[in-house]
C-alpha cells in the first residue's frame, strides 16, 4: 500500500487544474495516490483531468452528480482514505517538486509532528507570486497540547497549512461539518496531537483571487444565498476542545472560558447572538458532555 493519499477536491478549475495535477506528476517522490473529487463542474475541468491522468493508475477521478458543497466534498474524500498519511491540495494551487517527498519524510520520522507543510507563497490568477501578500509562518510548538490548541485559535489568521500532510487516523476522527472556518478548528485539533512543521526548502503555491463568482458560504455549502453564521462555528470549536481535554473539571471550565474569550475577541459576539448573552451561552453549554 502506498503511504500517502493526496485529496484533490475541485469545481470549475479548467484554467488551473492542469498546473495543479502536473505539479503532482512532476514530484521527485512518486509513491502516492491521488483521489480527485469533481464537484459537478460545469466547465471543462473533468475533460482536462481525464486527458492528463490517462494511463496513470495512481490517479482516481470521481465525478459528483451534483454540487454537494466544498465541505461535503472534503468529507467525501476523507472517507476514501486507506493510507497512513493524507493531504489536501486545492484545485487551483500547486506544489514545488520536492514538496511531497520532503514533507512526508519529516512526519514519518517525527511522531511529534501532526502537520507537515511547506513554505506558503501567494500567487495571483496569472500565476505570478504576490510579494505584498505574505503568509505568516506560525511557531506552534508549545509542549502543552492545550496551549498549542488555544494559540492556534487565537493567532492563526491564515489556514493554508490545512493543506499539509497529516496522519490519516487523526483526520478520520475529526468531526467535519459544513460551517464557516471549519479549517481553523481542524488545525487546532491536529495541533492538540502534535506540532506544525514547515519544511524550509519546499513551497506550497496558493492562488489568491481578487473576485469569486460565488460567496464563501455558497462554496462551503453548495447552496445559493448561504449566510455566514458564527454561532455553529463557536459551538463546534468549544465542543471539539471539550472532546480532547482530559484534565480536571475546574481546568476544563477555565480552558473553555479562555477559548470563548479568544473567539469573541477575534470574531465578535455575533457567535453568541442566538443565545442572547455570554452568560446564557455558558449556562447552555457548561459542562459539556463528552
Amino acid at each position: 500500500m502506498r503511504p500517502l493519499s493526496i485529496l484533490l477536491p475541485c469545481y470549475n478549475e479548467q484554467q488551473y487544474i492542469e498546473q495543479t495535477i502536473l505539479s503532482l506528476v512532476e514530484q521527485d517522490y512518486q509513491d502516492f495516490e491521488v483521489i480527485i473529487s469533481d464537484n459537478a463542474s460545469t466547465d471543462s475541468t473533468v475533460e482536462k483531468i481525464q486527458q492528463i491522468i490517462e494511463g496513470d493508475k495512481r490517479f482516481k477521478l470521481i465525478k459528483q452528480k451534483q454540487n454537494i458543497g466544498a465541505a461535503h466534498n472534503w468529507m467525501f474524500l476523507i472517507e476514501k482514505i486507506e493510507t497512513e498519511f493524507a493531504m489536501f491540495l486545492g484545485g487551483h494551487d500547486y506544489l514545488s517538486p520536492n514538496f511531497v517527498g520532503e514533507c512526508l519524510e519529516a512526519i514519518q520520522k517525527n511522531h511529534n509532528i501532526s502537520i507537515s507543510f511547506g513554505i506558503p507563497l501567494a500567487i495571483n490568477e496569472k500565476g505570478d507570486i504576490i510579494n505584498f501578500h505574505k503568509f505568516k509562518i506560525y511557531n506552534l510548538s508549545d509542549p502543552s497540547p492545550s496551549a498549542r490548541y488555544l494559540s492556534a485559535a487565537e493567532y492563526l489568521n491564515d489556514a493554508t497549512c490545512v493543506q499539509g500532510i497529516m496522519r490519516s487516523s487523526l483526520l478520520k476522527k475529526f468531526e467535519f461539518a459544513p460551517i464557516s472556518s471549519i479549517d481553523l478548528i481542524l488545525i487546532s485539533y491536529m495541533l492538540w496531537h502534535g506540532n506544525l512543521h514547515y519544511h524550509p526548502e519546499t513551497r506550497y503555491y496558493r492562488r489568491i483571487f481578487e473576485k469569486r463568482e460565488s460567496s464563501y458560504m455558497e462554496r462551503i455549502t453548495g447552496q445559493k444565498n448561504s449566510i455566514r453564521d458564527r454561532y455553529p462555528f463557536f459551538q463546534a470549536y468549544l465542543k471539539n476542545f471539550n472532546s480532547l481535554f482530559n484534565g480536571s473539571e475546574e481546568l476544563r471550565c477555565q480552558s473553555l472560558d479562555e477559548l470563548l474569550r479568544i473567539l469573541t475577541r477575534r470574531f465578535g459576539k455575533q457567535g453568541l447572538k442566538p443565545l442572547g448573552a455570554l452568560s446564557r451561552f455558558k449556562m447552555s453549554f457548561w459542562p459539556f458532555k463528552k
